[in-house]
Parts: structure tokens; sequence; C-alpha cells
């Protein structure tokens, strides 16, 4: 493949999701204008490599013991054809979404590939979901990103999902677009995240110490701070197959989520003292007092360890100092 030709690629990451995964790729096979895919695999151990040989993606597989991390290529054809060239990456450990998103997009970027499209291991595309997003990238020069409208299961939107709108972003108007169905952004998630080449060059990878949650909100704000813009595309729809369409509510989260707000927690707090120090402050007494507070009175399981939880991540967050390569 030729430098000219490396146009658009898929990035995945995962860890032990492979019924999901296997449906997200099923669909992703169907969307049109995409060269390759790259799924990077977290070192799951729940069968997503056999998986993957037995729906045709890989021809071998690696030693689940083996220390090193363990890559091979092979060809999948969409539904017209088209060869597209299947990248699989086995790493040793579990970088979570930072971690495997951070080496995903590194790899397709020294690949060449002029637009990355991310997506998480349980996003469903539709076949005109890349299309739709590859025909606003005319729109305006200086776009760093965009993305799409997420649904839950029954068509509404996905609460986690919706993307961080304001008037003004680097002084342009949120509805600058409206004519073309698109909508200014600050930040959004990794469901369905298209970003040109020309911006990674600039702004890095994202932050493999996030680990999870927040890692998408840090890395395309890291975008719009540099004056590149965001765009929403309403037309273009991928559905995101959870148990339940739910935001990021601590008082109301399951236990098995647990995990994930003790980097969440951290990782918010953070991305308030990288813009003030006023606001982080407030925040952290809010969620050391007002929100322990409620988790103790409203919460219906599970108190302690939320509150502890929470108060920890909080703390941590003081001295959380993430580097960028």
């Amino acid at each position: 493949m030729n430098s000219d030709s490396r146009h658009v690629c898929a990035v995945i990451a995962t860890y032990n999701r492979k019924k999901p995964l296997s449906k997200c790729l099923s669909y992703l096979k169907l969307c049109d204008s995409l060269d390759a895919i790259y799924l990077i695999d977290n070192a799951s151990d729940d069968g997503t490599p056999d998986l993957l040989k037995n729906e045709g993606y890989i021809s071998e597989l690696s030693s689940l013991n083996s220390n090193e991390i363990w890559k091979t290529s092979s060809n999948v054809k969409n539904q017209n054809g088209k060869i597209i060239k299947f990248h699989y990456c086995r790493n040793v450990t579990n970088g979570g979404s930072a971690g495997g998103f951070h080496d995903g997009i590194r790899e397709a970027y020294n690949k060449g590939y002029k637009w990355i499209w991310v997506l998480d291991n349980d996003s469903i595309p539709k076949k005109d979901s890349l299309g739709k997003l590859l025909e606003k990238t005319e729109l305006c020069e200086n776009i760093g990103f965009l993305c799409s409208k997420v649904l839950w299961c029954d068509g509404t939107v996905h609460i986690m999902n919706i993307p961080q709108i304001q008037p003004l972003v680097k002084d342009i108007p949120f509805n600058q677009f409206e004519n073309s169905n698109v909508s200014v952004v600050r930040a959004c998630s990794w469901l369905s995240l298209l970003i040109k080449r020309e911006v990674i060059e600039e702004v890095g990878f994202p932050l493999k110490e996030f680990f999870v949650w927040a890692d998408d909100i840090e890395y395309t704000n890291r975008m719009t701070e540099n004056n590149y813009l965001g765009l929403y595309v309403a037309d273009s729809i991928v559905y995101h197959e959870t148990k339940k369409n739910y935001s990021d509510d601590i008082i109301a989260a399951d236990i098995e989520n647990l995990m994930k707000y003790s980097f969440g927690i951290r990782n918010n707090l953070y991305l308030m003292k990288q813009r003030s120090i006023l606001l982080f402050i407030l925040l952290l007494g809010y969620n050391l007092l007002f929100v322990n507070f409620n988790i103790l009175r409203n919460r219906k399981d599970n108190k302690l360890k939320f509150f502890w939880t929470n108060t920890v991540s909080s703390l941590k967050s003081i001295f959380f100092r993430p580097g960028r390569d």
C-alpha cells in the first residue's frame, strides 16, 4: 500500500469484551471508505484471540503467556469485496482505553493514514457512519476531529456520549455550520471520533496515565485548545450498546464500574486543575464534602466502597502529573 492510498483506518481498543467486539467488527466491515482496522487487545483472557481466528480476522494465535507484544496482519473483505487490512496487536498488560488508543493511534499515524477513526469496542456503526463524517471534512481547513451522534439501543440519545457544547469555541459559534447539520464542539467521547492526521503532529497522542474515563475528553479538548475545530455531525449515527442508558452519576453507579470511577474522578479533577487552580480547589472540596455526603445519604448499596473510592481518587488528583510522548 503506498502512502497516497492510506486514507482512512479504524482504531479499536478492547479488553475482555469479545461479544460486543465481534458485533462491532462485523458492522465495521459494512462501512464504506475504510482501508484498514487496527485492533489493540489489552491482554484479554476471555478468548478474544480465538474468536478473532474463528471469525477469520487473524490466521494464527500468540502464546497467552508471552512477555512480548504480539502483532499480526491479514486481509478481510467488506460487503463490496474491497480488501481491508486488519492489524491485530496483543499487549502484554491491560493499559486501559487510554493505553490502547494511544498505541492504536500511534500505529495508524506511523503508517501514514490521513484520517483515523476511533471507536469503542461496543460501538455499532451504520453503513454510512464513516461516510457522513468524511462528507463534512471539507467544511473548513482547521478541522481537528469530527464525531458522530451516539444513540442507545432504543434509538434515544446516549447520555454518557453527549459531546461538550458551549456557545463559543475559540470565538467560533457552536452553530456556525448548522446549515450542514453540524455543530462546533469542545470535546467528545471515543465512540466514533474521526481525527485528522495533521492535528496529531501537533498535539501528540492520548495520555496513557489516564487509563480509563476522561481520556477522550482530555485528548479532544487538547485539540480544540490548540485552535483546531471539533465538529459534531448529527447525521452520522453510531449506537452504543451498554446495558442501560446511563451517565456517570456516582450515586446510581453499578458496583462493576467502581474501578472506572477510581480513575474517572482523578482524571476529571486533573482536567479542572489544568483550567483553573481555584476551580480545582472548589471542585475538590465539593467532591470530598458534598459528593461524599450524598453517597452516604442516597446510595442504596456499597456506600462505603464508593465513599472510599471518591475520597482516595479525589486526593490523588492533587499529585497526578501525566506526561506526554
